[in-house]
Order: structure tokens, then sequence, then C-alpha cells
């Protein structure tokens, strides 16, 4: 028996491998509807309200400037501070100096840290892993929730990991890095993985993302000098953003709302760190 390949359901000359996040049918680009997280078949996103149709070069295209501007441009940042700090160790020393997440002063006023950490990483090992994990978790998520929404959701998760790591630490410490932000990507993905597990898409999602978050916790908690305080605090603050954008009423569930969840929580997360 010959196996044929999955088509849309509305378009059945059209092969496909997408499919709608909600119901699990398989859909075509054109048929594509953009959600919060994921697409939806027309049916399901008439269902909740919603009516953008994504473009299928904006799913299956590789991630640019273009589709992706939040997350190439946090790439960008990044990997400069690292280049440069890199390049010239006197520098490198300033960066960390003046801008690396120190509980003491961070405790001592200098909140600005937990965000301006998020920019700087360790070694090359460090940045790579980190930036290579926000380049495959980030532009697809940008593209469903929109920049900005995604920008509050990834400074969020960071904040929210970093002042997990000042209030969980037992003593002072040092730490950089953008994971705190990432694991908040990730507890994005894994939360809509939860939520939509009931169909093929989703189930399989929700595994791979499992999956993932038990190695990540084995690595964070059995290698020395990793904060699992900022991973801990980084997921669940990108699962608490995300579950706040699927639970608003479809009338209420914009660009500038979604936008203003993340900004919340930073503002909430700087607020908390200032009054330690």
């Amino acid at each position: 028996m010959n196996e044929t390949s999955p088509s849309c359901y509305r378009h059945p000359n059209t092969p496909t491998r997408l499919r709608c996040s909600e119901c699990g049918r398989y859909i075509c680009g054109e048929c594509s509807v953009d959600a919060p997280v994921g697409q939806r078949c027309p049916e399901c996103a008439k269902a909740r309200g919603t009516t953008r149709v994504v473009n299928r070069h904006q799913i299956f295209g590789g991630p640019s400037f273009q589709t992706a501007p939040v997350t190439m441009t946090l790439i960008a940042i990044s990997v400069a501070a690292y280049v440069l700090g890199a390049a010239s160790p006197a520098l490198g020393d300033s960066l960390f100096t003046n801008f690396a997440a120190a509980t003491w002063l961070i405790r001592g006023g200098e909140i600005y840290r937990i965000v301006t950490a998020m920019f700087l990483h360790a070694g090359f090992f460090h940045v790579a892993i980190n930036m290579y994990s926000l380049y495959v978790l980030g532009p697809a998520l940008e593209r469903s929730v929109k920049s900005w929404p995604f920008a509050g959701l990834y400074f969020g998760s960071g904040i929210a990991g970093g002042v997990a790591a000042v209030v969980l630490s037992s003593g002072p410490s040092v730490a950089v890095g953008a994971s705190g932000a990432i694991f908040g990507v990730f507890g994005a993905w894994f939360l809509h993985g939860y939520r939509t597990r009931h169909t093929a898409f989703g189930d399989a999602m929700f595994r791979q993302m499992l999956a993932l978050l038990v190695i990540n916790a084995v690595i964070s908690i059995g290698v020395p000098r990793i904060s699992w305080q900022a991973h801990l605090g980084g997921f669940l603050g990108g699962m608490f953003i995300t579950w706040v954008w699927q639970s608003l009423p479809r009338e209420s569930n914009t660009v500038a709302m979604r936008t203003a969840v993340g900004a919340t929580v930073s503002v909430v997360g700087l607020v908390i760190a200032w009054m330690l």
C-alpha cells in the first residue's frame, strides 16, 4: 500500500504538513490563520474571532530580520557584545563589571543589571548555545504573536528569571546570559503544547517540550555554575504571560494588549527587585 502525502482539508490537491494547532487538520499556507501561538484552520479561527492570514513563506521560510526583527536584533546585540568583549579583554572586563547581574549590587538598587546581563555571556559555547536556541524557538513564536508582544514575553521572562536568581540564591553571585528569557520562550511553547495535546500536532509538541524540559532541568541542577533559579523563574514567567494571552477575551486579544501583559510583568519584576 502506497503512503500518500497529507493534503490541505480545503484544497485536496495541495500537499502540506502544516496542521491546525486546535483541531489537528492539515492546512495549506493559504488557509492558515495566525493565532497568538501556532496556526489555526479557518473554522477554528472563526470560532475564536481571528482573521489574519499568514503567508506560506512566513511559515516555511527561514527567519530573517523582516519576518522576525526582534529575535534577530536580540541575537545581533548578544553576539556583538560577546565579539567586542572577546576582541578587547579590557572592554570585556568593563562590560562584566558594569552590567553583569551581581546579586548584592541589584539589592543595592542597580536593578538595570537584570536587563543588561541578558546580553552578556561567559564564553563562546554559552553565547552559541543560547543564541542557537533563540534562533530555533524565537522566530515562529514572534511571527505568531507579533514582534512587540514577543519582546514583552522575552524581557518579562528574563526579568522574572533575574529576580528569581536574586531571591533564591543562597549567597552573593554574579550571573550573565539570556537563559532566563529563552526559558520563557520555551515555557510559551510548552504551555501551548500542553493545551493542544489532544491534537496530533499538540501532542507531538508537548512530548518534545516535556523531554527538553527534563533534560534542561537535569543540566540546570547537575552542572555547577548554572543558575537554575534564573531558568525556573524565566520558564514560569513565560508560561504565565502565555497563559494570560490565551485567557484574554477575543475582543481584547490584540497586539497592544498582549504587549501590555509582557510589559506589566517586566515592570512588576523590576519593582520587586528594587524593593529587595
